[in-house]
């Protein structure tokens, strides 16, 4: 069991790595913050943020999905958000939460 969660997590790391140095940066609009009822710690389940993107080719509204978290991202919604798009499977991206919460604190920081 820990040996396949452990692949699962390499697979994670390196899809987000090549996403990030490969992928198509673009701003997302934070949509919905979502419960993981798929994963359970502690007797608590993570959330996700849900955001959205017009595609400019297509006009088509495409929504990515970020990998789960116990933080609360509530205060985030309609903020825009970075994504790494992968140029060959536009259904694929990674959403930067880091960015988000670093984007977030920048604007705290002027008043």
């Amino acid at each position: 069991m820990g040996g396949s969660f452990a692949a699962f997590e390499i697979k994670k790391s390196k899809r987000k790595k090549f996403l990030i140095q490969n992928g198509i940066r673009t701003l997302a609009t934070v949509t919905d913050i979502v419960t993981d009822t798929s994963t359970t710690v502690n007797g608590r389940h993570p959330n996700m943020i849900k955001c959205e993107i017009v595609d400019d080719y297509t006009g088509q509204i495409r929504s990515y999905t970020s990998d789960s978290s116990f933080n609360d991202y509530s205060a985030y919604l309609g903020m825009p958000v970075n994504i790494y798009v992968n140029p060959t499977n536009p259904n694929e991206a990674f959403v930067d939460i880091q960015s988000l919460v670093e984007q977030s604190m920048i604007g705290m920081s002027k008043f």
